[in-house]
């Protein structure tokens, strides 16, 4: 009797390990943005693949800007967003909304998103990084050097957002606690005084 008991508990034990590994090989998805120049604008978005529990990423898909927003709204389907939730109302990037009339909010949360996102460049460069024929058109940027942050502002990158130093990429929910931080000005302010600290 104890012979059985004993295989019984045995075969009970493997089913919770083979239950266990199947949850943490469970794959999903989630959003990446790279401050990177791309051919046609700042930023590059995407879709990455990740194994559940682990940190290894896998480009799953690259979005036009456009695609991104549409995906993190909800708006248009996306493996990195099945509940189709508005990541943006979520994370507070655009919670005014609910004062606006019904038919309003989803248009201004995209317009409020994708101008948040125009200054995206201003992280990285302290002069704009494209080619213009306007000599009146000469926007700044916030970084401390011409071609990337200066130390302080790589420092507040990687501590508030863990974005990666070397390939400039930011994942999961810290993309839109960024889109988020773009968007007040306080924290604008604090990332600009930064740009000349520890060059």
């Amino acid at each position: 009797m104890k012979k059985y008991i004993l295989l019984f508990l045995s075969v009970v034990y493997s089913l919770s390990l083979y239950a266990q590994r199947g949850r943490d090989t469970v794959n999903f998805y989630v959003f990446g943005i790279r401050l990177i120049m791309d051919f046609s604008s700042f930023g590059q978005y995407y879709v990455f693949y990740r194994p559940r529990k682990t940190d290894v990423l896998e480009y799953a898909n690259s979005l036009s800007q456009r695609d991104f927003i549409l995906q993190a709204m909800g708006r248009q389907s996306s493996p990195a967003n099945l509940k189709k939730e508005n990541f943006f109302l979520k994370y507070g990037v655009c919670p005014e909304i609910y004062s606006l009339p019904k038919k309003r909010r989803s248009s201004y949360c995209y317009e409020k998103v994708r101008d948040i996102l125009s200054n995206l460049w201003r992280l990285r460069y302290s002069e704009y990084p494209y080619l213009i024929k306007d000599p009146t058109f000469n926007p700044k940027g916030w970084a401390g050097k011409e071609y990337r942050p200066s130390y302080a502002q790589m420092s507040i990158l990687h501590r508030e957002f863990n974005m990666d130093t070397l390939s400039y990429l930011i994942v999961g929910e810290n993309v839109f606690l960024l889109i988020r931080a773009l968007g007040d000005k306080s924290w604008v302010e604090a990332y600009k005084n930064a740009a000349q600290q520890g060059h």
